[in-house]
């Protein structure tokens, strides 16, 4: 198949995909009343953020798509730090290693939430210790999310290879759909 041929049927089947989730969400809204107070989100989304640049380019990337930057959705931040060594720990001491939890965590945190209010969005926060990847995928299942949005470092087949891909991992454990932003 010539490339102008696939791009093509790429675009039909993504504009299908649009008209979707756009009748879904009128769908959704229809007969509410103009008064309902407890008006349930369209998506219930997962933005997994590591503070770097391809967070940036993630939140960036979600600002031009209307479908899936919305006041109407709910957004909840996760970080998650990767665990001290033991003899670290046990060094320092349980509120040491809590406490730098805490503060590398806000560091993360804190921009991307203040950058969601100026857009109108007020989003959960959630902060965890753990390995990146089995974390992120056990919180999008459990927390029941329409959706995981997460940055890519894009090291390619050769970097997986020799450091492992948290979207990688992701992918692989996760059973909610992953949009992962290069």
């Amino acid at each position: 198949m010539p490339w102008w041929a696939w791009l093509a049927r790429v675009s039909v089947e993504t504009s299908r995909f649009m008209t979707q989730v756009k009748a879904a969400r009128s769908d959704k809204a229809y007969g509410q009343g103009l008064f309902d107070l407890q008006q349930e989100p369209l998506m219930k989304i997962l933005l997994a953020i590591d503070g770097s640049a391809f967070t940036k380019k993630m939140l960036a990337y979600l600002t031009t798509h209307e479908e899936l930057f919305s006041p109407q959705n709910s957004y909840t931040l996760l970080t998650v730090n990767p665990q001290l060594p033991p003899r670290a720990r046990a060094a320092v001491g349980k509120e040491m290693v809590d406490a730098y939890h805490r503060d590398e965590a806000e560091k993360v945190l804190a921009p991307v939430t203040k950058f969601l209010l100026r857009h109108g969005i007020d989003a959960q926060t959630m902060s965890k210790v753990g390995h990146a990847g089995e974390t992120i995928s056990k919180t999008a299942d459990s927390g029941k999310f329409d959706l995981v949005v997460m940055g890519s470092h894009g090291h390619g087949t050769l970097g997986n290879l020799v450091m492992g891909s948290v979207a990688t991992q992701v992918l692989a454990g996760c059973k909610v759909p992953v949009l992962l932003v290069r």
